[in-house]
């Protein structure tokens, strides 16, 4: 159900981000459906399967702004590198699961599987927050520009 609900989330993101006309506020609006999901998800007890797949659904399309979130990244820098930039966010961010696994099973090990995950949540929906906020809106900016090097480097002699 999970799967279905990101590929449900790709669509419902890419529509809000037209609707909204902002990317950013799009992403927003997912990070915080993401967020009041897990918590609900984290603290249910003695509920049926179909209340387990609801969740991993609606969590699923919350998280599903994937393609969002790769557009913003890529937006933000010119035609030069925008491809690499695009090939390399979604990378940093699988990348990032390995360090996040690491973590959890670590602090699982003291403070148990609930409290892990959400401390672990709280602490990445708020860099992610924080990194949002960071960003530049690009919906509907000219993205017809190329990154420049600001500084030089000198031949070595």
């Amino acid at each position: 159900m999970g799967t279905i609900g990101l590929t449900t989330g790709d669509f419902v993101s890419g529509l809000l981000s037209q609707l909204l006309k902002s990317r950013n506020k799009a992403v927003m609006a997912c990070l915080f459906a993401a967020f009041i999901g897990s918590i609900i998800y984290l603290n249910l007890t003695g509920v049926t399967p179909f209340w387990i797949n609801f969740m991993c659904f609606f969590i699923g399309t919350a998280a599903g702004y994937w393609a969002v979130l790769v557009t913003l990244a890529a937006e933000q820098f010119g035609t030069n590198i925008r491809a690499t930039v695009a090939t390399t966010v979604p990378n940093f961010v699988r990348g990032a699961a390995a360090l996040v696994v690491f973590l959890f099973a670590h602090l699982n090990n003291y403070i148990g599987i609930v409290p892990s995950a959400s401390l672990i949540g709280a602490i990445l929906f708020g860099l992610a927050l924080l990194s949002l906020w960071t960003l530049e809106e690009t919906f509907g900016r000219d993205l017809d520009f190329e990154e420049v090097a600001t500084h030089s480097v000198k031949p070595p002699s």
